[in-house]
């Protein structure tokens, strides 16, 4: 993001309220889309959230593996309410269950290792408490990031939410097929 854009998204951020409830109403009929396009309906990441129980839920990712074109990766992890932002602690262990998605216009199975190594990008937060913070943006939203109580200005993501019946897929999802990591098609 060129640098003025992310000083004015900033500015943006500290004169806007954040959402008191940012999962009030939602379903898993709604998914949240990390980085949309909207003119291509692509997210970097969708996360759809079923209610567990009064501020708890269990959190669905497809995320697209950069630099890896047509890997989609899926995997589980908990959510929680606090103090109005949206919580989980990073853990390897929510990716012990990962399926890989292949696209199957030309991927090849060699790319699945190399896929899973792009997990560690969240090794340096590794439990650690990440919280996301909902601030309103138009159609859009901006999270801020907090990595155990301190702001991560650095880490501020746009996103949005958006229905299943509105088309959105993640970058690399369309004509995909699955596979288990070191499985067969």
């Amino acid at each position: 993001m060129p640098i003025l854009l992310m000083m004015l998204a900033q500015a943006a951020l500290a004169g806007a309220e954040p959402l008191a409830d940012p999962m009030a109403g939602v379903t898993p009929d709604w998914s949240l889309c990390t980085h949309p396009d909207e003119a291509a309906k692509t997210c970097l990441i969708i996360a759809t959230f079923t209610k567990v129980q009064d501020g708890h839920f269990t959190e669905i990712d497809r995320s697209s593996i950069l630099g890896l074109p047509g890997l989609v990766i899926e995997y589980s992890s908990s959510a929680n309410l606090k103090d109005g932002k949206l919580c989980s602690v990073a853990r390897r262990s929510d990716f012990d269950g990962a399926r890989i998605i292949r696209h199957a216009e030309g991927t090849k199975r060699r790319f699945e290792a190399a896929a899973l190594q792009q997990i560690r990008f969240m090794y340096p937060i590794e439990g650690k408490e990440v919280c996301s913070e909902f601030f309103p943006d138009g159609v859009q939203l901006q999270l801020k990031v907090w990595v155990n109580g301190t702001p991560r200005d650095d880490m501020t993501t746009p996103a949005r939410w958006v229905s299943k019946d509105d088309g959105y897929q993640v970058v690399g999802w369309h004509g995909a097929i699955t596979t288990m990591p070191g499985g067969s098609q």
